[in-house]
């Protein structure tokens, strides 16, 4: 009998740590690729048994990293992921 491997649909909305939509940040698991659109929103749909890592990149932000349990019953997640900004203050004696 042959195994046939379930998809996972992974949906979510980045935020900045004071709220704002995240767009065009990079969101991927392995080699399967997303990019959150203007109100920073995103979906992924990935075969089961892949990575157990959701990863969340943008040059404004530091790099999230955000495991998840691909072993789970559920066939889709919703997540509100918060990233948070490089700081861009001016330090002076």
């Amino acid at each position: 009998m042959a195994c046939i491997a379930a998809n996972k649909t992974i949906k979510g909305h980045i935020v900045d740590e004071f709220g704002k939509n995240v767009e065009f940040a990079s969101v991927y698991v392995d080699s399967i690729y997303a990019v959150s659109d203007k109100e920073g929103n995103f979906s992924l749909v990935v075969p089961d048994g892949m990575k157990q890592e959701l990863v969340i990149s943008h040059i404004s932000y530091q790099t999230s990293k955000i495991p998840y349990d691909v072993y789970s019953k559920k066939t889709s997640l919703q997540l509100t992921i918060y990233i948070i900004r490089y700081f861009t203050g001016l330090i002076t004696d």
